[in-house]
């Protein structure tokens, strides 16, 4: 599995956004072994994350979703991400 630094930003655009976000990737906090959805904003030329922690200065690392590990089993549980 691909994980991208942040300074390589999502090639792939949000198509509601009208060409200011990329499309929602996961994001890999790993000093804090911790997950979120986020977005590179192309106007702004920053990161954003869907969540209430403040992750601005953290280290992190993104990919693409896949659909193969990251949606729902018939358990209703999350397959690992990692």
């Amino acid at each position: 599995m691909v994980w991208n630094d942040p300074k390589i930003i999502p090639e792939e655009i949000n198509k509601n956004s009208n060409g200011t976000h990329s499309i929602d990737v996961l994001c890999y906090f790993y000093d804090d072994d911790e997950h979120s959805i986020g977005w590179f904003n192309y106007i702004d030329l920053k990161w954003f994350f869907l969540c209430n922690q403040d992750y601005s200065n953290q280290n992190f690392k993104w990919r693409y979703f896949q659909n193969e590990i990251d949606k729902i089993n018939y358990e209703g549980k999350k397959r690992n991400r990692n």
